[in-house]
């Protein structure tokens, strides 16, 4: 398990979430705060895609809205570097870069992550990580139809079930958004 990971702000972290969600290699993402900026977390696999591609992505159709780039360590700021130097001047200006301390707290946004997916019973299914990701972003776009075809067929009676008790007022469920899928399973027995 080499996965790493790269922090991004961004207009929301709603958004945030959901930009990175179908890119290639993104293995989960997390809502959260650095100091008072609303960030993105981005858990991705090295291997699949580079922490450079994760920046171009970040920066891609952003339109000049204000956005930070933390980087960790001296290779990933000289690779943020090169690439906010081939951007257009007014992009540029709008792109702001700084090393994330190992002492600066990332602050997880517990009850804002997966806005999407927390609007539907889905929210009591345990999902993995990945999962939990590109469904929040196929709610967000409407793709219920996509989201069907994200699920295991367990997940999916699961669901289907958690809505007819869901439709019928029963409130006692647990929430297993942000859970690891272990320990979600181990919350329905």
């Amino acid at each position: 398990d080499r996965k790493k990971q790269a922090t991004f702000s961004a207009p929301s972290f709603w958004a945030g979430e959901t930009k990175f969600a179908d890119t290639a290699g993104v293995i989960g993402t997390k809502a959260g705060w650095v100091g008072d900026q609303e960030v993105v977390q981005v858990s991705y696999d090295p291997n699949t895609i580079s922490f450079s591609e994760l920046v171009k992505t970040a920066i891609e159709d952003n339109n000049n809205i204000p956005i930070s780039i933390f980087y960790e360590n001296d290779a990933e700021q000289e690779a943020v570097q090169d690439i906010v130097l081939d951007q257009p001047q007014e992009t540029r200006k709008a792109i702001h870069t700084k090393r994330l301390d190992q002492n600066e707290f990332l602050h997880m946004a517990d009850g804002d992550a997966k806005h999407f997916l927390r609007t539907t019973t889905l929210r009591f299914v345990p999902l993995t990580a990945l999962q939990s990701t590109k469904i929040n972003r196929c709610i967000a776009q409407g793709r219920m139809d996509d989201v069907i075809e994200l699920l295991s067929p367990t997940q999916l009676v699961l669901y289907r079930a958690f809505t007819d008790l869901w439709m019928n007022r029963c409130n006692s469920m647990t929430e297993t958004v942000e859970v690891s899928i272990m320990e979600a399973w181990r919350m329905l027995k």
